[in-house]
């Protein structure tokens, strides 16, 4: 049971586009008390969602290819976070509260029967993470509350960490939605999201001490792929580049030193992931901003980080 949970976790750390089969085939199923979740260090009750299907010999089955875990929107409010409902857009928005810490252990039912299990139901309700609705976050109402996808939560509120030897999911939590930090310690807001489909690339220059430059290359709304390289140490330090920012206005004061990518030694689909544009722009060292006239954003972020597309940065640059 342990590998086979083992084998869940693991992809429970993938992020995929959602299937949504036929809403009378869907089930929420109580995942086994073995493997436990856990919010600030208290166990709360999750559940996966699976496909139903009844077997002649053996009785309800359940499918768990996609192994979504999910929590109900009861449960997080005991948990210390907040929601609350606008009518207007039938939009629920959930954070953690200001200055959250937990004082008592959350009550559930420690050992459920198999056979409990939520309904999904068609609806028309969006939630999303803050105060604002760019911020959206999986989840299917069971009939009586909202059931949350748990990864997308914690991708905009806290961080995850997986127990390799009880195989149990440990969950922290911070009260707003981040922002994106450069290696200067400086911050710049989020602005949007989307999910688009990505190459994560491998960018090797023997001339530079063997450096390895992260990157991605995108692809969004039928465009052509455009390369986009992490903001970090060692990219400031190839480029020869001092970043500063001034009201959300990113500036890079740079060296003369020409830049030029280095080739790429290997690429493989990562899938869709949560993108974020920045409120801030690129400037040139004559104060010109580099524009970008499609729909890729110049700047963006993936995972906290700060990405900017490679073209762009040889234009700010000559």
């Amino acid at each position: 049971m342990k590998k086979f949970f083992c084998g869940i976790l693991t992809l429970l750390l993938c992020f995929s586009a959602m299937v949504h089969p036929a809403f009378a085939k869907d089930k929420f199923v109580f995942v086994s008390e073995k493997d436990i979740t856990t919010i600030d260090g208290y166990e709360v009750p999750t559940y996966i969602y699976a496909e139903f299907y009844q077997h002649p010999q053996f009785g309800p089955q359940y499918l768990t290819s996609n192994m979504y875990l999910f929590l109900p929107e009861s449960v997080l409010t005991k948990c210390g976070f907040v929601t609350t409902w606008d009518k207007k857009t039938r939009i629920l928005h959930i954070k953690p509260k200001q200055n959250f810490m937990q004082k008592s252990q959350i009550q559930y039912q420690k050992y459920p029967p198999d056979t409990e299990v939520f309904h999904p139901v068609a609806s028309n309700i969006k939630v999303c993470a803050g105060d604002k609705d760019i911020f959206p976050l999986r989840a299917y109402h069971n009939g009586k509350e909202m059931m949350i996808h748990l990864q997308d939560l914690y991708h905009y509120f806290g961080s995850e960490y997986i127990d390799q030897e009880t195989y149990a999911i440990h969950f922290t939590t911070k009260t707003t939605v981040p922002s994106v930090v450069l290696p200067t310690e400086q911050s710049i807001s989020l602005k949007d999201n989307f999910v688009p489909v990505f190459h994560q690339l491998q960018i090797y220059s023997p001339k530079e001490s063997d450096l390895y430059l992260g990157a991605y290359a995108l692809s969004f709304d039928n465009q052509s792929e455009c390369v986009y390289l992490c903001i970090d140490n060692d990219f400031l330090e190839y480029i020869g580049a001092k970043p500063t920012v001034q009201k959300d206005h990113l500036t890079f004061s740079a060296s003369a030193k020409p830049f030029v990518l280095p080739p790429m030694v290997e690429s493989y689909l990562q899938g869709p992931v949560y993108i974020h544009t920045v409120n801030c722009h690129l400037y040139n060292q004559k104060q010109q901003e580099t524009v970008s006239h499609d729909n890729y954003p110049v700047l963006l972020s993936m995972n906290e980080d700060l990405y900017i597309r490679a073209d762009k940065v040889q234009e700010a640059l000559s």
